[in-house]
């Protein structure tokens, strides 16, 4: 970046709020943050950033395929998952509203994306057939996620541990998960007909799994398809878990 698009961000983050109305449009900026949805569906035609505190004013601009050239909300979707953090460059424009019209270079920002859930005991006491207490869901992202394979889109792969009522042991299976509607949901499967699970980003911060039937170890333990896995699957309260996001950062 120059020493001039440098020092007109430092000045533009001086000034925020109070100072929308007067900046200079078109204007260059570097933005990262959350990447989420511009209304409260992750499915809606609009994306954009949830800035890092401190950040310009302008960064949480829509990305809209209808402002921007055709096709940016996908290219800006291959690289960033929704919920984790991403860098975006390019140009902001608008008057009241503003817009991405130009964006140069997309870059992610998180290598793991995690979600999780311990359930306290009085949600425990509340649904007495839940035999899943805790449960913690992780992404790893590759270089080559949203590569096409066998006419479905690669994701990225995931690791899942689980504790059930009664058993002092954890357990853990990992895989590789297909998305689909625009990155905003995703099929996570175990080889060798593990079974698997459903995913769906509520919003940047929350996410729902549905549980099938999924093949697990005790931690420390391989995954190997020769009958000595541990069978999990979803019962009547334990099908449908909505999970918070805890993200782990580039260094």
């Amino acid at each position: 970046m120059s020493k001039l698009l440098l020092s007109t961000v430092a000045v533009l983050a001086l000034m925020g709020v109070s100072g929308a109305a007067n900046a200079k449009m078109p204007l260059p900026l570097t933005c990262t943050g959350v990447l989420t949805s511009s209304d409260t569906q992750l499915d809606s035609d609009a994306i954009k950033l949830k800035p890092e505190a401190g950040s310009v004013t302008w960064c949480d601009s829509d990305i809209e395929d209808d402002i921007a050239e055709p096709g940016t909300r996908a290219r800006v979707l291959k690289k960033c998952w929704f919920g984790g953090r991403c860098r975006i460059r390019g140009i902001v424009n608008g008057h009241g509203a503003f817009y991405w019209v130009r964006i140069q270079s997309v870059e992610s920002q998180s290598l793991e994306t995690c979600y999780a859930r311990i359930y306290d005991a009085a949600h425990l006491a509340k649904h007495p057939d839940q035999l899943v207490t805790a449960v913690k869901l992780c992404f790893h992202h590759l270089a080559d996620e949203h590569k096409p394979i066998g006419g479905r889109e690669r994701g990225p792969d995931f690791i899942l541990t689980i504790k059930q009522r009664g058993k002092s042991k954890t357990l853990s299976t990992e895989g590789l998960c297909w998305v689909s509607h625009l990155g905003t949901q995703a099929r996570c499967d175990v080889e060798c007909d593990g079974g698997g699970i459903d995913v769906k980003f509520l919003d940047e911060d929350t996410m729902s799994m549905t549980l099938g039937r999924i093949r697990m170890q005790e931690c420390g333990k391989a995954d190997v398809d020769d009958g000595s896995g541990i069978e999990v699957t979803g019962g009547k309260d334990d099908r449908v878990f909505r999970l918070n996001r805890v993200l782990r950062e580039r260094s």
